[in-house]
C-alpha cells in the first residue's frame, strides 16, 4: 500500500471516479468536482427561453475544441436552424466541424420508437470504432415523452435510449418543463429525471428586482456537488 492510499483509508474517504468530463458552462464544474461523469446521462430541465438548447450546445463546442467528436440528435428542430442560433450567438467555429467531427441526427417524436428499434442500435456499433471520445445531446427529448402516452412504454423507451447511448459516449439530454413542476402533472419528467444518472433545473428567477437564469442541480450520482443555486 503506498504513502497516498495509506492517507486517503486514513481519512475514510473513497476514491473518487477521476473520469470527468468538462460542461463548458462557466461555474458549474466547480460546484461537481470537475465536469460530468463519463458515460452517463444528464437531463437539463426547465421551461422555455431558460437556456437548455444553449447549455447543450456549449457542452458540444467544448467537446470540439478538445478534439473531441459530437453528436447532436435533434428532435423536431432543423439542424439548420440550430447552426443558424449558433452564429447568432458567437460560434462561428461550429461550421468548420460540421460531417468532421460534429454529426446532426435529425427525427420527430412520432419516428422515435421505430429509430430506438432499428437506426440507433447500428448507429452505436458503428460508433463504436472510433476511439475519440463522443460527446451526446439530445434536444430537445420532449417529443418522445408527447408521442407516447403509455407510461411503461415512454419508460422502456427512455431506457433503452439512455443504455444505448451511454456506450458511446456522455450524454447532455433537454426536457421542456411547464409551469413549475418537475413531476407527472408537468411533462411527465420525472421519468427521464429517475432514469438519468443526473439532472440540472434551468429557471427565471427574481433576483435583486430583476430576473436571472439560475441553475440547480437536483441530483448528481456519484458526486458531491453543490445544493445552492447558481447564477
Amino acid at each position: 500500500m503506498d504513502k497516498d492510499e495509506k492517507g486517503r483509508k486514513a481519512k475514510g474517504k473513497e476514491e473518487l471516479p477521476k473520469a470527468r468530463i468538462s460542461s463548458g458552462i462557466i461555474g458549474l464544474d466547480e460546484v461537481i468536482e470537475g465536469g460530468l461523469r463519463d458515460h452517463a446521462v444528464t437531463i437539463i430541465l426547465g421551461a422555455s427561453g431558460t437556456g437548455k438548447s444553449t447549455l447543450a450546445m456549449q457542452y458540444i463546442l467544448e467537446g470540439l475544441d478538445r478534439g473531441e467528436q459530437g453528436l447532436y440528435i435533434t428532435l423536431d428542430v432543423k439542424p439548420e436552424q440550430l447552426i443558424k442560433e449558433s452564429i447568432l450567438w458567437g460560434w462561428d467555429r461550429l461550421q468548420q466541424h460540421i460531417d468532421k467531427e460534429l454529426f446532426f441526427f435529425e427525427t420527430t417524436g412520432s419516428d422515435f420508437k421505430a429509430i430506438i428499434e432499428d437506426q440507433l442500435p447500428r448507429l452505436v456499433e458503428a460508433r463504436k470504432k472510433y476511439e475519440t471520445p463522443t460527446r451526446i445531446a439530445i434536444d430537445p427529448l420532449t417529443p418522445i415523452i408527447w408521442a407516447e402516452k403509455d407510461k411503461s412504454v415512454q419508460r422502456e423507451l427512455i431506457n433503452k435510449l439512455f443504455v444505448m447511448m451511454k456506450e458511446i459516449g456522455t450524454v447532455v439530454a433537454t426536457v421542456e418543463e411547464h409551469g413549475q413542476s418537475t413531476g407527472e402533472d408537468g411533462l411527465g419528467a420525472s421519468i427521464p429525471i429517475f432514469l438519468s444518472d443526473s439532472a440540472i433545473h434551468l429557471r427565471y428567477q427574481p433576483i435583486g428586482g430583476a430576473f436571472n437564469r439560475t441553475l440547480e442541480i437536483v441530483k448528481m450520482r456519484g458526486t458531491r456537488h453543490g445544493e445552492e443555486v447558481s447564477l
